[in-house]
């Protein structure tokens, strides 16, 4: 909601609880595939907050981790067509954000 409108002061304690969330269920129950799937689009939505309100730091680091989940997944199955397209999204931006 908070995206929608653009109201990234808002939308970026939203996404960090959310992230703090799955990652506590996910340290209780890696097993758990809901945790592990949905925790890059996590960390890449974060990473989207930070990059409109230009904060490239962190949009640069949060989008590493979101990439970082990706590999997660990845070692333990091949990644769905939607995964690798997300992944192959977030490193257009991570290169885009990355660039002097």
């Amino acid at each position: 909601m908070y995206v929608a409108q653009r109201r990234w002061s808002d939308a970026v304690p939203a996404y960090q609880k959310l992230i703090s969330i799955f990652e506590s269920q996910w340290k209780r129950d890696p097993q758990n595939e809901i945790f592990l799937n949905e925790r890059p689009r996590l960390y890449a939505g974060l990473a989207d907050c930070y990059a409109s309100t230009s904060q490239w730091g962190q949009a640069v680091q949060t989008m590493q981790a979101a990439l970082e989940r990706f590999q997660e997944i990845e070692r333990r199955r091949p990644l769905l067509k939607v995964e690798e397209d997300e992944r192959g999204a977030a490193r257009v931006k991570l290169a885009q954000w990355s660039l002097p």
